[in-house]
């Protein structure tokens, strides 16, 4: 443990997690395997044999070693049987001891199947021993030494044992060893580098093969995932790897679905998925540890701690370090000397980040030796473009960048895009910290390019987009509006930051505009293929920006907040654009931009950041749902599965469940807590405005709901707290803003927010006239230009849908619920308004226990406006007690953490009555976004249904789903929302909508109404925001 240094409770907890190791090893060697050892010897041949040896392997290493260690002392046994003792002793000596070792037994069987062999075609064996199955032990033989070998990282070595067996399977013409070993051939291509060699001249062609063994096709699949992985094709990488392990699940190879799975897994965390990532990688640690596999463990240790390394936007460095020392310990004990490399190589990058250059440097240059020594061309690249990084840290620039070009010319001869791209944009750092804005600009936009390659191999799925833009991309482009920026080109950085907002929603709801509307267009509003219109895109989005102002009379106000590099220093700004209409900009300028410092200067306490937002939220006194908690199985009986995946089993016991609770850092109590959790959950709720005593706040802390603790009032803190916001956010501004005197017809402002300002109540920023920003602006959100032209795009297929006749809407509230929530009295009269101002043939009433679930995706694709009055949570569960789901989610939260950016999955639901004695009501954004929808205005009038994972491509939560599914606009709530005080809200919001048909003014109105008639204070009535179309 000596990378951690003086940390002696990172040392402590790593030391007792390999503790933990070494006693799970001493305690399976005395299992007993006297039924084992019977059961062998009573077999009929060496296949049964085999068998029985597989299934102690399976549950067991160590046992395994003692019991072929015993029975391989009987040196009478028939050479056959003799020789499969050696493989699978071979086989336990890689998972137990090491290398070193395996090798010694793989050379002397090697040397007895080969006499064995060639006795047999000589005429010289024992007829009871067939030439075939000479031939066989002599194949296995080779393979298993050039295993040893390919893992020694001794690959020229490899490379004779191959072309041994090769020769010999080629003289029996055995079709199905041929194909093992060229799949052999092509992992040894890929441990020198020749990535696209081994992907185009070997493993697809072998693909192409009718004749493939399962086994030979399943572990095909899975080198093949492998090197889509490193070549940066991810989607194509998680369909190989998806069908190896299915493949390896129906022959019952634990041992590869395992190990299959954890490949999976380190493609998710390529793609920044790291909470699926997460659950692979501890389900194949769990396993490891069951059956005392110390190899599995090192892989497992490297993968999860890489994970935790791959966190956006902020690392856990901690648990990484731990984790990856432990790797170093395990890869030294079993003289793994490339994983050990390896380690040196993860290690730096984590030392880099923590800001220890000079160790990350020492350990870098151990890397690249180690690296050079086994033959590891793309780790020596790797360790150099972390060297480079150290290096520019320090200042160094020119030593940065000349490892950074080592780096990049490596990546690039082995066609790995992924490591080309990450080198391009540290370069375009580089030069940006040097001072050179022409290389710098030119190095990110050659990053770009190449990230936008290796998007459109992603796949289909839309967490992946979103994942992979936030881990890969979003930096890059921040990256390019920063050196834009600095050259002056301040509308160009606006037109390109454009293409870093909402692409994966924008391009769902691009593809059911074209099916639905059968749209052919050119314009890059429709497009996928950025890149190749480079040139043009600028002055095209542009253009764009000012027309739709013109058309909507509307001006834009677009923020960006980012990181800028002042030599060795991070800076966060806001970029802040206002686009404005020809209406109101008249002969001026149309576009003006301004930036301010976010991070320098401030105290602590008025950082304008993720954490200040949760402070307002606390001054609203109104506090967040995290989490929904634990369901019943029973909660969906009609389960949408976001993507085909394949999950494994964590092995059900304590001692696992125990070190993964090691790995994560979480005691053991907190998960006696969860133990006792009740089979119906609770949901954290306010009934829209419930007050908590602290009686409630322990019990539903023991509930494991976290909450935010109320402890500021609006007064001391609110009032500062929107003071700030307005300073940040408008003050930089507010000389160009429009004005007017027709407060009746104020000028409308859209907003494009980025990261946390998603969270920002922009109606409710004062300035120092005490003014409201609602009482000058009518306003509404959208999260890029290309997703309001399409949603308006949209609402216009909507309209033109319904012809001459009325809107028909659907108004629900106070539903029958039989989880155990506070009842919402007041949300049933809020839906019966709405029904008296739009009459019964326009409006439909669903209460109680006629607001169900089936209702509501039933008429989604039926109504106009759906209006919905309930519990809902921004974030829910995906664990199921008492299944296999639960066992498999329950611990991975504790090991993933509490980080939301872990997971980019689709969350949120709705709390409905059921539709039948199989249903819980739970309407889950996945089954929403199933739907189809036709609603032009979705109003949930709930809990923080604005609220969800912020990501580069907005708020993932419950109103996306609606996006998704085909809504045009969404009006959601930032915060808890009063149950006796909202109806007021939406009887004025809905009349004014029936009289004038404007959404975006009648929300202004309403607020207004609140502000100056009913003197409401802002937690009151400034959560409402309206995103979507605007041509209402």
């Amino acid at each position: 443990m000596e990378f951690l240094g003086e940390n002696h409770e990172l040392k402590a907890e790593a030391e007792s997690i390999l503790k933990k190791f070494e006693d799970q090893i001493e305690n399976l060697k005395k299992s007993d395997t006297e039924s084992f050892r019977r059961k062998f010897e009573k077999a009929p041949d060496v296949e049964a044999k085999s068998r029985h040896l597989r299934n102690l392997l399976e549950t067991n290493i160590p046992a395994s070693a003692l019991l072929l260690d015993h029975l391989l002392k009987n040196q009478n046994r028939n050479p056959l049987e003799y020789l499969l003792l050696l493989s699978y002793r071979h086989s336990v000596a890689m998972s137990l001891e090491s290398f070193t070792k395996a090798r010694e037994l793989a050379e002397k069987a090697h040397e007895i199947a080969k006499d064995l062999y060639l006795n047999a075609i000589r005429n010289y064996m024992d007829p009871k021993i067939p030439t075939k199955s000479a031939y066989n032990a002599y194949i296995k033989a080779c393979v298993d030494l050039l295993l040893v070998c390919r893992y020694q990282g001794k690959v020229e070595e490899a490379q004779k044992f191959l072309e041994e067996a090769t020769t010999v399977a080629e003289k029996e013409n055995d079709t199905d060893d041929k194909h093992l070993l060229r799949i052999f051939y092509g992992d040894i291509l890929l441990a020198r580098g020749q990535l696209n060699k081994a992907i185009e001249d070997v493993f697809h062609p072998l693909l192409r093969q009718q004749n493939l063994t399962d086994y030979n096709k399943g572990l095909l699949l899975q080198k093949l995932g492998n090197a889509c992985r490193s070549a940066a094709r991810w989607g194509q990488a998680k369909e190989h790897l998806r069908k190896s392990i299915l493949i390896a699940r129906n022959q019952g190879d634990k041992i590869s679905e395992y190990d299959r799975a954890t490949d999976l897994g380190n493609v998710y965390r390529s793609e920044g998925r790291i909470a699926d990532a997460l659950k692979k990688q501890a389900s194949h640690m769990g396993y490891a540890f069951n059956r005392g596999d110390v190899w599995g463990l090192t892989v497992a240790c490297f993968n999860m701690g890489f994970a935790f390394y791959s966190i956006t936007p902020k690392p856990d460095l901690a648990r990484a370090l731990k984790l990856l020392s432990l790797k170093h310990e395990l890869a030294s004990r079993t003289a793994n000397e490339p994983l050990r490399g390896m380690a040196f190589n993860n290690l730096g990058k984590v030392f880099c980040a923590m800001g220890q250059h000079e160790m990350a440097l020492k350990v870098l240059s151990q890397s690249v030796k180690v690296a050079q020594e086994t033959l590891n061309v793309a780790g020596e690249g790797m360790a150099y473009g972390n060297i480079g990084t150290s290096y520019r840290s320090l200042g160094n620039y020119e030593a940065a960048i000349l490892n950074h070009t080592k780096y990049l010319t490596n990546a690039s001869g082995r066609g790995d895009d992924g490591g080309v791209a990450i080198m391009q944009r540290e370069l375009a750092i580089d030069y940006l910290c040097k001072g050179d804005l022409e290389l710098a600009e030119k190095q990110v936009r050659e990053a770009i390019s190449t990230l936008e390659t290796i998007r459109s191999k992603l796949g289909s799925e839309d967490s992946s987009k979103i994942a992979n833009f936030d881990k890969n991309q979003a930096e890059t482009y921040s990256l390019l509006q920063v050196i834009l920026s600095r050259r002056g080109k301040f509308s160009e950085a606006l037109a390109l930051s454009e293409l870093a907002r909402s692409r994966a929603l924008t391009d769902l709801i691009r593809d059911k505009i074209v099916k639905d509307m059968d749209v052919k267009s050119a314009s890059w509003i429709y497009s996928s293929d950025f890149v190749s219109r480079w040139e043009e895109l600028v002055d095209e989005i542009l253009k764009d920006y000012k027309a739709t102002a013109d058309a909507l009379e509307t001006n834009f106000l677009v923020y960006s907040v980012l990181k800028d590099y002042d030599k060795n220093t991070v800076q966060q700004w806001l970029y802040i654009w206002l686009v404005l209409c020809k209406q109101m900009a008249g002969d001026g300028e149309r576009i003006h931009f301004r930036r301010v410092i976010l991070s320098e200067g401030v105290e602590e306490d008025t950082l304008v950041d993720s954490g200040f937002f949760a402070s307002l939220t606390r001054s609203f006194k109104m506090a967040s749902i995290k989490a929904i908690g634990e369901l019943t199985a029973k909660t969906n009986s009609d389960e949408v599965k976001e993507e085909e995946d394949v999950d494994s089993e964590i092995p059900d016991t304590p001692e696992v469940k125990e070190l993964l609770l090691l790995l994560g850092s979480f005691s053991l109590s907190e998960t006696e807590q969860r133990k006792n959790l009740p089979v119906t959950s609770r949901i954290e709720s306010v009934d829209r405005d419930l007050t908590q005593t602290e009686e409630n706040e322990k019990h539903r802390a023991e509930m494991c709901l976290e909450r935010v603790v109320e402890h500021a009032s609006w007064e001391r803190d609110g009032v500062k707290q929107l003071r700030r916001l307005y300073d940040v956010c408008i003050s930089p501004i507010e000389d160009c803003l429009p004005e007017s005197s027709d407060e009746k017809n104020a000028p409308k402002i859209t907003i494009i927010p980025h990261e946390f300002l998603f969270n920002v109540p922009f109606c409710c920023l004062k300035n120092e006239k005490k003014q409201y920003f609602v009482e000058r602006f009518a306003l509404s959100y959208v999260p890029s230009l290309r997703a309001l032209f399409l949603l308006n795009q949209r609402y216009k297929y909507l309209k033109e849908r319904q012809g001459q006749r009325k809107l028909q809407l659907l108004a629900m509230g106070d539903p029958v619920m039989v989880l155990d929530v506070p009842v919402l009295s007041s949300s049933g009269d809020e839906a019966k308004n709405v029904q008296t101002i739009f009459g019964s043939e326009q409006c439909r009433l669903a209460l109680r226990d006629e607001a169900t679930k089936e209702l509501l995706l039933l008429e989604l694709k039926n109504i106009d406006v759906l209006h919905v009055a309930t519990h809902a949570c921004p974030q829910d569960s995906e664990v199921s007690v008492g299944s296999r789901k639960e066992k498999l989610h329950g611990i991975i939260k504790l090991v993933a953490g509490k980080n939301p950016q872990c997971d980019y999955s689709m969350r949120g639901c709705l709390l409905l009555a059921p539709s039948d004695k199989n249903c819980y009501g739970v309407v889950e954004a996945k089954e929403i976004a199933a739907t189809e929808c036709t609603c032009q205005l979705v109003t949930l009038s709930c809990c923080e249904t604005g609220l969800g994972t912020l990501t580069g491509d907005g708020v993932v939560g419950l109103y996306r789903a609606f996006f998704t599914a085909g809504a045009a606009a969404v009006l959601v709530t930032l915060w808890k929302i009063s149950d006796d005080k909202t109806p007021i809200f939406m009887h004025h919001f809905y009349s004014e909508f029936k009289a004038t048909g404007n959404v975006f003014r009648s929300l202004r109105s309403a607020m207004l109404f609140c502000i100056r008639e009913k003197k409401l204070p802002p937690q009151q009535w400034a959560a409402f925001s309206l995103v979507g179309a605007e041509v209402f």
